[in-house]
């Protein structure tokens, strides 16, 4: 899934979520590579979660504003097992329980 094929809705949420975090930074300070990768980032946290929500029937309103919130806080973190697993708990996207194969790698649902 490309980030065209998200519907305008979802495409909004991911515009708005990184216009957030660009906005938190000093911009004279960073580089085009920078925020080249910022929103490569967000592009693939929001198609890979939204393909994963899809083919699970979530609700896809509510899954892209919790990876709004998700991506705008931790866009240069790297996420703990712990919160990869609440996270994708929160979305519905598996059982609290189960261990996240993705631990430590938040956007390899490109891969999917």
């Amino acid at each position: 899934m490309e980030f065209k094929d998200l519907p305008p809705s979802i495409q909004e949420i991911a515009a708005h979520t990184l216009r957030h975090r660009l906005n938190e930074l000093e911009l004279e300070s960073v580089t085009k590579k920078d925020t080249d990768n910022m929103a490569r980032n967000v592009r693939d946290a929001f198609t890979g979660l939204y393909f994963c929500a899809s083919i699970n029937k979530h609700d896809s309103e509510s899954v892209a504003n919790k990876i709004a919130e998700t991506t705008a806080q931790n866009i240069n973190t790297k996420p703990t097992e712990e919160e990869i697993d609440q996270f994708a708990h929160d979305a519905g996207l598996k059982n609290k329980k189960e261990k996240s194969p993705y631990a430590g790698n938040m956007f390899v649902y490109d891969n999917l």
